[in-house]
């Protein structure tokens, strides 16, 4: 079995959009109440690529977000949503983390 500074060097020498697609995964799979689905997954994936194809060659259509929210309040009368942003370690804790990930993947 591959120790965790195994499976983050390899994971690092990935191109990012695996990288990303690992991490999702690992995120997934992790969830215990969720099954995960590979075909569900790979959907999704191709999903994403479609989309940001057409951002990028500017075909996609964008929805102002006074609009998207004026919509949900004509579908939803009354409901109220709220959105929390999952805090992002601070600049100190990356720094912190990123040279513990290194000096395990140099002692390895």
């Amino acid at each position: 079995m591959k120790i965790m500074s195994d499976v983050a060097r390899d994971a690092l020498e990935l191109p990012p959009n695996q990288r990303l697609s690992l991490a999702r995964f690992l995120l997934d799979v992790s969830d215990g109440e969720a099954g995960f689905d590979p075909d569900a997954n790979e959907a999704w994936e191709e999903e994403i690529s479609q989309r940001i194809e057409k951002i990028r060659n500017g075909t996609a259509r964008s929805i102002p977000l006074e609009e998207v929210f004026a919509d949900r309040d004509r579908r939803f009368p009354g409901l109220r949503f709220t959105f929390s942003k999952s805090p992002q370690p601070s600049l100190s804790r990356r720094s912190s983390i990123m040279k513990t990930l290194r000096r395990d993947l140099e002692c390895a």
